[in-house]
């Protein structure tokens, strides 16, 4: 369905994300998938699992 937000149909969008998460991979990204819950509780979960980058 597309709306004034979003440009993509839900199959061009899961196409593109599958597509971009290929890309990070190649280039060594780690991609933790974010889980879809309240955003207080996906930011705990980002804050667990972050690391001190090597810098």
């Amino acid at each position: 369905m597309l709306d004034d937000e979003r440009r993509q149909s839900a199959e061009a969008a899961d196409a593109t994300s599958r597509a971009m998460a290929a890309v990070y991979a190649e280039l060594g990204y780690e991609l933790v998938p974010l889980p879809l819950t309240p955003v207080a509780e996906r930011v705990r979960f980002i804050r667990t699992h972050l690391r001190p980058s090597a810098g």
